[in-house]
């Protein structure tokens, strides 16, 4: 059943409910994210009903003499505690789209709102204590090892805990890379670290641009396993952008971008497919 996209999808609880599929929730990750998330800056203005909400927003780019369309009309509202994915082709607006979420492009035309809280004319750097960012690049600032980059201290939280390092890594198989150089990993073990340094900073609302890219397939599931967890455990709002069907597989909502506009939606997280088809995503992606 199609929907709208700025409808709202229900915020998940604590428990996760047996339609999920993958591996079990590690209650020691639940545990130490819950703790954690106390230290996480007050939203702005918090509104549980939209932690994030684009209205009618347009990004126009200027190619030479030629003006560029790259995101028209678009309207999007991101619940707390929810997960929606941005699925389109190349160039079809995805990561325009999310930089004018995050603040890192200014709009053209519309409006970006944080919990309730017009942001619209704030940049990037002014929204980073709620807005984390998951880059298609990675870029670790110098950092000598892959702890020392995780536990870089975020604006009003501070740096991470070492409880909370040792339980990221520990959940996608990378504790032994704890004091290697980032510049030293593999490029989907720097694709993952770029995922854990985001969630370390404890952001309200997570923008993450195909942060699986590159990833192999067991990475890239221990990376979504440990990402669904951090949405249930601390009431993360992901918006997330893929070329893949497969990366909707853990939304709750999903929006069909081409040419820069929102063509459809649908309801296509866990609950919606499995009373739909009788079947987890994880069945209909093999």
């Amino acid at each position: 059943m199609m929907e709208n996209a700025s409808s709202a999808s229900q915020p998940r609880n604590g428990r996760k409910p047996a339609y999920l599929t993958g591996p079990p929730a590690d209650s020691r990750l639940l545990d130490v994210t819950a703790r954690d998330v106390d230290r996480q800056p007050a939203a702005v203005n918090p509104d549980p009903a939209a932690a994030l909400e684009l209205v009618q927003v347009g990004k126009i780019h200027l190619d030479g003499d030629a003006a560029v369309c790259a995101v028209e009309d678009v309207s999007l509202r991101c619940p707390t505690g929810t997960w929606t994915v941005i699925v389109g082709p190349a160039r079809s607006g995805r990561s325009s789209l999310l930089r004018c979420a995050a603040g890192l492009d200014r709009v053209t035309s519309g409006r970006v709102l944080l919990g309730g809280v017009d942001v619209t004319e704030t940049s990037g750097v002014d929204r980073r204590g709620h807005v984390g960012l998951v880059s298609s690049v990675a870029e670790f600032a110098g950092s000598p090892t892959v702890e020392h980059y995780l536990r870089r201290p975020a604006p009003e939280v501070g740096a991470a805990s070492d409880r909370l390092v040792t339980a990221l890594l520990a959940h996608v198989g990378l504790e032994g890379r704890r004091d290697v150089a980032p510049s030293a990993l593999s490029v989907e073990e720097q694709r993952c670290i770029v995922l854990l340094g985001a969630l370390t900073r404890r952001p309200a609302v997570l923008i993450a641009d195909e942060p699986t890219v590159e990833m192999g397939a067991d990475l890239a599931e221990a990376a979504m396993s440990l990402l669904e967890q951090w949405v249930v455990a601390a009431g993360l709002t992901v918006l997330m952008a893929s070329e893949e069907l497969s990366g909707v597989r853990s939304a709750d909502t999903a929006c069909f971008l081409a040419a820069g506009r929102i063509v459809d939606s649908c309801s296509l997280g866990p609950r919606a497919v499995f009373e739909t088809t009788g079947k987890s995503w994880s069945e209909l992606c093999r």
